[in-house]
């Protein structure tokens, strides 16, 4: 999963770390996830982290066909054109670990930062030497996995993938039960399914499929099979947004295809085309009932580096 695919913290995420949490949201009526929420800002913040601590050294931006080289010495004549500039951007970093279920120091350090923010709101709204004990507990776990980060550098991507309907990237589209729909079929299904789908590239050969979608859930009866129709998707076209040159210069990937997962409730989300969907394609009928026997979903695209941070000021 990316950094910008969308919140990956939640309110169990925070419970594993310290069981009161829900019952501390409730009782200081907390708003701890989705709009607005305690772990929106709290990721926001700490994306602001991993930027600031990258932005060691300067560069000479570019303009149109101008050169950098060029730019420099047009900007650097009584003061300096130079401007500080993160090495990769929030959507090149990966958060999810190589193993289901695992976090990894990304993924714990960024539980540990949402949960400090949980107790300083609860701190603020009243005065509790309890809820400040946990705030410094919390704020000192934070710290030890940030240096856990800057001792091993954080996973990152060259060419990322975004999963469809990702949460930080411009007009991704939509994704959920709207999506999905019963249509007459062979199907011998009377229980709900749950959907997810994927978008690969052919741009690389390995390292190609995003993180899946959220789970989107349709019942359907006997006689009748699940349709998936993604057109209120915008799959990524291979392009970097304006806003995210001001970060890093990235060369994303382009969604060619796209894959559909499923299970009937209650099991593992398994593959149920044989290959990636064509993009143009926008939906898929399944042609019976959810097969058991394609592979696992996973978690989207695998590290490529690891970003080592410098905590030092580069001299331009």
């Amino acid at each position: 999963m990316l950094w910008t695919d969308g919140d990956f913290v939640s309110q169990a995420s925070l419970d594993s770390l310290d069981a009161e949490a829900t019952a501390i949201v409730a009782n200081e009526s907390l708003t701890i996830t989705g709009a607005n929420s305690i772990v929106r800002r709290g990721l926001e913040a700490a994306g602001e982290k991993i930027l600031s601590a990258q932005g060691t050294f300067s560069q000479y931006g570019s303009v149109g066909g101008i050169t950098a080289g060029h730019l420099s010495a047009v900007l650097n004549v009584g003061g300096s054109g130079s401007i500080s500039s993160s090495r990769v951007a929030l959507s090149q970093v990966v958060v999810s670990g190589p193993n289901t279920g695992v976090w990894s120091r990304t993924e714990t350090w960024a539980n540990w930062f949402c949960l400090a923010q949980l107790y300083r709101s609860a701190v603020n709204k009243r005065s509790n030497d309890r809820y400040l004990l946990k705030l410094e507990e919390a704020e000192r776990q934070r710290d030890v996995a940030w240096a856990r980060i800057f001792e091993s550098g954080i996973p990152t991507l060259v060419r990322p993938l975004s999963r469809p309907a990702a949460l930080y990237t411009l007009a991704p589209g939509t994704w959920g039960t709207a999506n999905l729909s019963s249509v007459g079929g062979s199907g011998t299904v009377d229980d709900n399914v749950s959907v997810v789908v994927t978008f690969t590239s052919t741009d690389v050969t390995t390292n190609n499929e995003s993180h899946p979608s959220e789970v989107a859930v349709q019942a359907t009866t006997t006689g009748n099979v699940i349709k998936v129709d993604i057109t209120s998707l915008n799959p990524p076209d291979g392009t970097q947004s304006l806003a995210e040159r001001s970060q890093a210069i990235t060369a994303p990937l382009q969604a060619t295809g796209w894959n559909v997962y499923a299970v009937i409730e209650g099991g593992v989300l398994t593959l149920q085309n044989s290959s990636p969907i064509a993009i143009a394609t926008k939906t898929y009928t399944f042609p019976d009932n959810p097969t058991t026997s394609g592979a696992a979903v996973a978690v989207g695209q695998s590290p490529e580096r690891n970003l080592a941070f410098q905590n030092v000021a580069l001299r331009g």
